[in-house]
């Protein structure tokens, strides 16, 4: 009994210090992507918002609402400040002429594309100190968990 308690503890604490390890990296590696980025005049949602974009053709404002987790009008106040950049058009979809769906324009491809080669050189900072296998080793864990 005794020693289920210890273990439980144990396991407890193991995942106490994960979560802390995790959220701590997930901090530098915002705070750092934001310092290397920063130059580029876009806030990390704005940021977020173009990848999602990015990886969902086209998607309709309540896709991004919902992935922002905001309400429609915050979702499309946010599409507001991209469009002023000339970053997002706004399209009626061909097959619902209610629904409006979201692209980028060449010029937010062509950042985005920066903004990637920021994002691998943000890593590579963070992991630089890594010996090779360590990486493989790390890569390997990650996937275990997603």
């Amino acid at each position: 009994m005794a020693s289920q308690k210890i273990k439980a503890s144990v396991e407890q604490v193991t995942h106490l210090e994960s979560r802390d390890v995790f959220s701590a990296f997930h901090h530098k590696l915002i705070v750092s992507f934001r310092k290397k980025a920063e130059c580029l005049d876009f806030t990390f949602p704005q940021i977020e918002t173009l990848r999602f974009i990015v990886e969902n053709k086209n998607p309709t404002m309540k896709d991004i609402a919902e992935y922002l987790r905001v309400s429609a009008p915050s979702a499309t106040s946010a599409i507001e400040h991209l469009s002023h950049k000339k970053l997002v058009k706004r399209l009626v979809d061909k097959k619902d002429r209610r629904t409006v769906r979201i692209t980028l324009t060449p010029k937010a491809l062509k950042l985005f594309s920066v903004l990637k080669e920021v994002k691998n050189q943000v890593f590579s900072d963070m992991l630089k100190n890594l010996t090779h296998e360590e990486k493989e080793q790390l890569v390997h864990l990650i996937k275990k968990l997603i």
